[in-house]
């Protein structure tokens, strides 16, 4: 097919450059701009002199116009010297974003692709028929832009600290948030002394004094760099972290050695019980089947009551958990250090393996658990989070360069009317925001 030569014309957001010519070369268009106004210094605002042979043409890729699939905005851009002041400078291309060869339009078309919960570079790219790194360097910029109009977080009383892999091979990232405000405060690569220390001077001495707790797993590293550097600040091991290890390091281990027995003793029935009960010993509690709700809760509570009577290891387990959990609903710190000491205590006891390994571990962890009794928060916010972090990476398909991925980061939990500050700031010269707003009522 081939594409015959149109008569185009542009009336924004080209100003002040008018179309001087075109030209077709295979399906690309390729269309020039010529300035229309007096070169002036930006400096004083008096009339300047175009140095000679100083007018270069800036290629820059703009938005796709049918039926070509691409086009490219060759703009003449003056260099000029003012005779007043004797500055020198170049012309500025008001409709070129960020310095990069692009215009604000197919920026906009970048950044509001890249809006959407499982967008990637790659497919925004090729929609728009543009490379993958000029397309992630336009995003970047703008994330640098909208990043950069964030003010400094206050009243953070709570924060939450916690690592995620980015690479294979046990390769991870710290994370830092606000609770109250569900903001990113800190990321970086690693998790050591040298990664994590930048956290505690970034911000302002009355930032660091406010904060009266962190949220953590049961990290001696993260614990250590609090301690040092803040410590005024309650260090909490908080209720998600403190089931999630006793489910993962007790309940699962004693339920898959019942199953073995069972199947060493050739009891099929009892090993796959067992085998497949993972979700009932952890989610739902004991009740009184009398009082279900519906047929599915009954079968629930049936089949958690005859696991419990078919073992005795699996009963006390169970039984331990409801009691740990409880243990998060105390508000007296006194009375929770001692129901933590005594639980420590029964566990020791219990003579069941993995559970007296488990309470000897935890010994360490007094002062950290008995302090969600005066400061009652939890890292299910920050889990979330990272949720939502690894649904980013994976519609990515990995990241090269973690600032980049970092900055994504902050941004998607940016408080929505600073990205609409951002967008405001930036777009201005776009077609969009130039064209006049249609008067709906008189369109009918």
């Amino acid at each position: 097919m081939q594409l015959h030569l149109q008569t185009i014309s542009i009336a924004l957001p080209c100003k002040p450059f008018v179309l001087s010519g075109q030209q077709v070369a295979g399906l690309d268009l390729h269309l020039y701009f010529d300035p229309s106004g007096e070169l002036r210094c930006p400096e004083c605002g008096r009339g300047a002199v175009v140095h000679a042979k100083s007018v270069s043409r800036r290629p820059l890729q703009a938005v796709a116009i049918a039926p070509y699939a691409r086009t490219f905005w060759h703009v003449a851009n003056r260099r000029g010297r003012c005779p007043q002041c004797d500055f020198t400078f170049t012309e500025d291309i008001p409709f070129r974003f960020c310095g990069r060869h692009v215009t604000v339009d197919l920026a906009r078309k970048v950044c509001d692709d890249m809006d959407a919960p499982n967008a990637n570079i790659r497919s925004t790219a090729r929609r728009l028929g543009m490379g993958e790194d000029l397309a992630r360097r336009v995003y970047d910029g703008y994330l640098r832009q909208a990043l950069a109009l964030e003010p400094e977080p206050t009243g953070v009383r709570s924060v939450a600290i916690d690592e995620f892999s980015i690479l294979k091979g046990h390769r991870y990232a710290t994370l830092a948030i606000d609770l109250d405000h569900r903001r990113v405060l800190y990321t970086c690569q690693g998790r050591n002394e040298a990664a994590v220390a930048p956290f505690f001077s970034m911000y302002s001495k009355e930032f660091y004094g406010n904060i009266a707790c962190v949220a953590m797993d049961q990290n001696h590293s993260y614990a250590s760099h609090f301690r040092r550097h803040l410590p005024h600040v309650a260090v909490v091991s908080d209720r998600f972290h403190m089931s999630q290890n006793y489910t993962r390091e007790v309940v699962d281990k004693v339920r898959l050695r019942i199953a073995r027995q069972y199947r060493k003793d050739g009891d099929h029935e009892g090993y796959l019980l067992f085998k497949r009960a993972n979700y009932r010993l952890l989610g739902s509690r004991r009740g009184d089947p009398s009082q279900a709700a519906h047929e599915r809760e009954l079968d629930g509570q049936l089949l958690l009551r005859r696991l419990m009577g078919m073992n005795g290891d699996i009963n006390t387990v169970v039984l331990m958990f409801e009691q740990l959990r409880a243990l998060y609903l105390l508000a007296d710190e006194a009375r929770m250090r001692w129901q933590w000491l005594e639980w420590l205590s029964m566990a020791e006891r219990s003579g069941i393996p993995e559970l007296v390994d488990f309470a000897i571990r935890k010994h360490n962890f007094t002062d950290q658990v008995v302090a969600h009794a005066s400061h009652q928060v939890t890292s299910a916010v920050i889990e979330g989070m990272m949720n939502k972090i690894k649904v980013i990476k994976h519609a990515a398909f990995g990241f090269r360069n973690f600032g980049h991925f970092f900055r994504r980061i902050r941004y998607t939990f940016l408080p929505d009317h600073i990205k609409r500050l951002a967008k405001q700031s930036l777009w201005t010269n776009s077609s969009l925001a130039l064209l006049e707003p249609l008067d709906h009522a008189k369109c009918g």
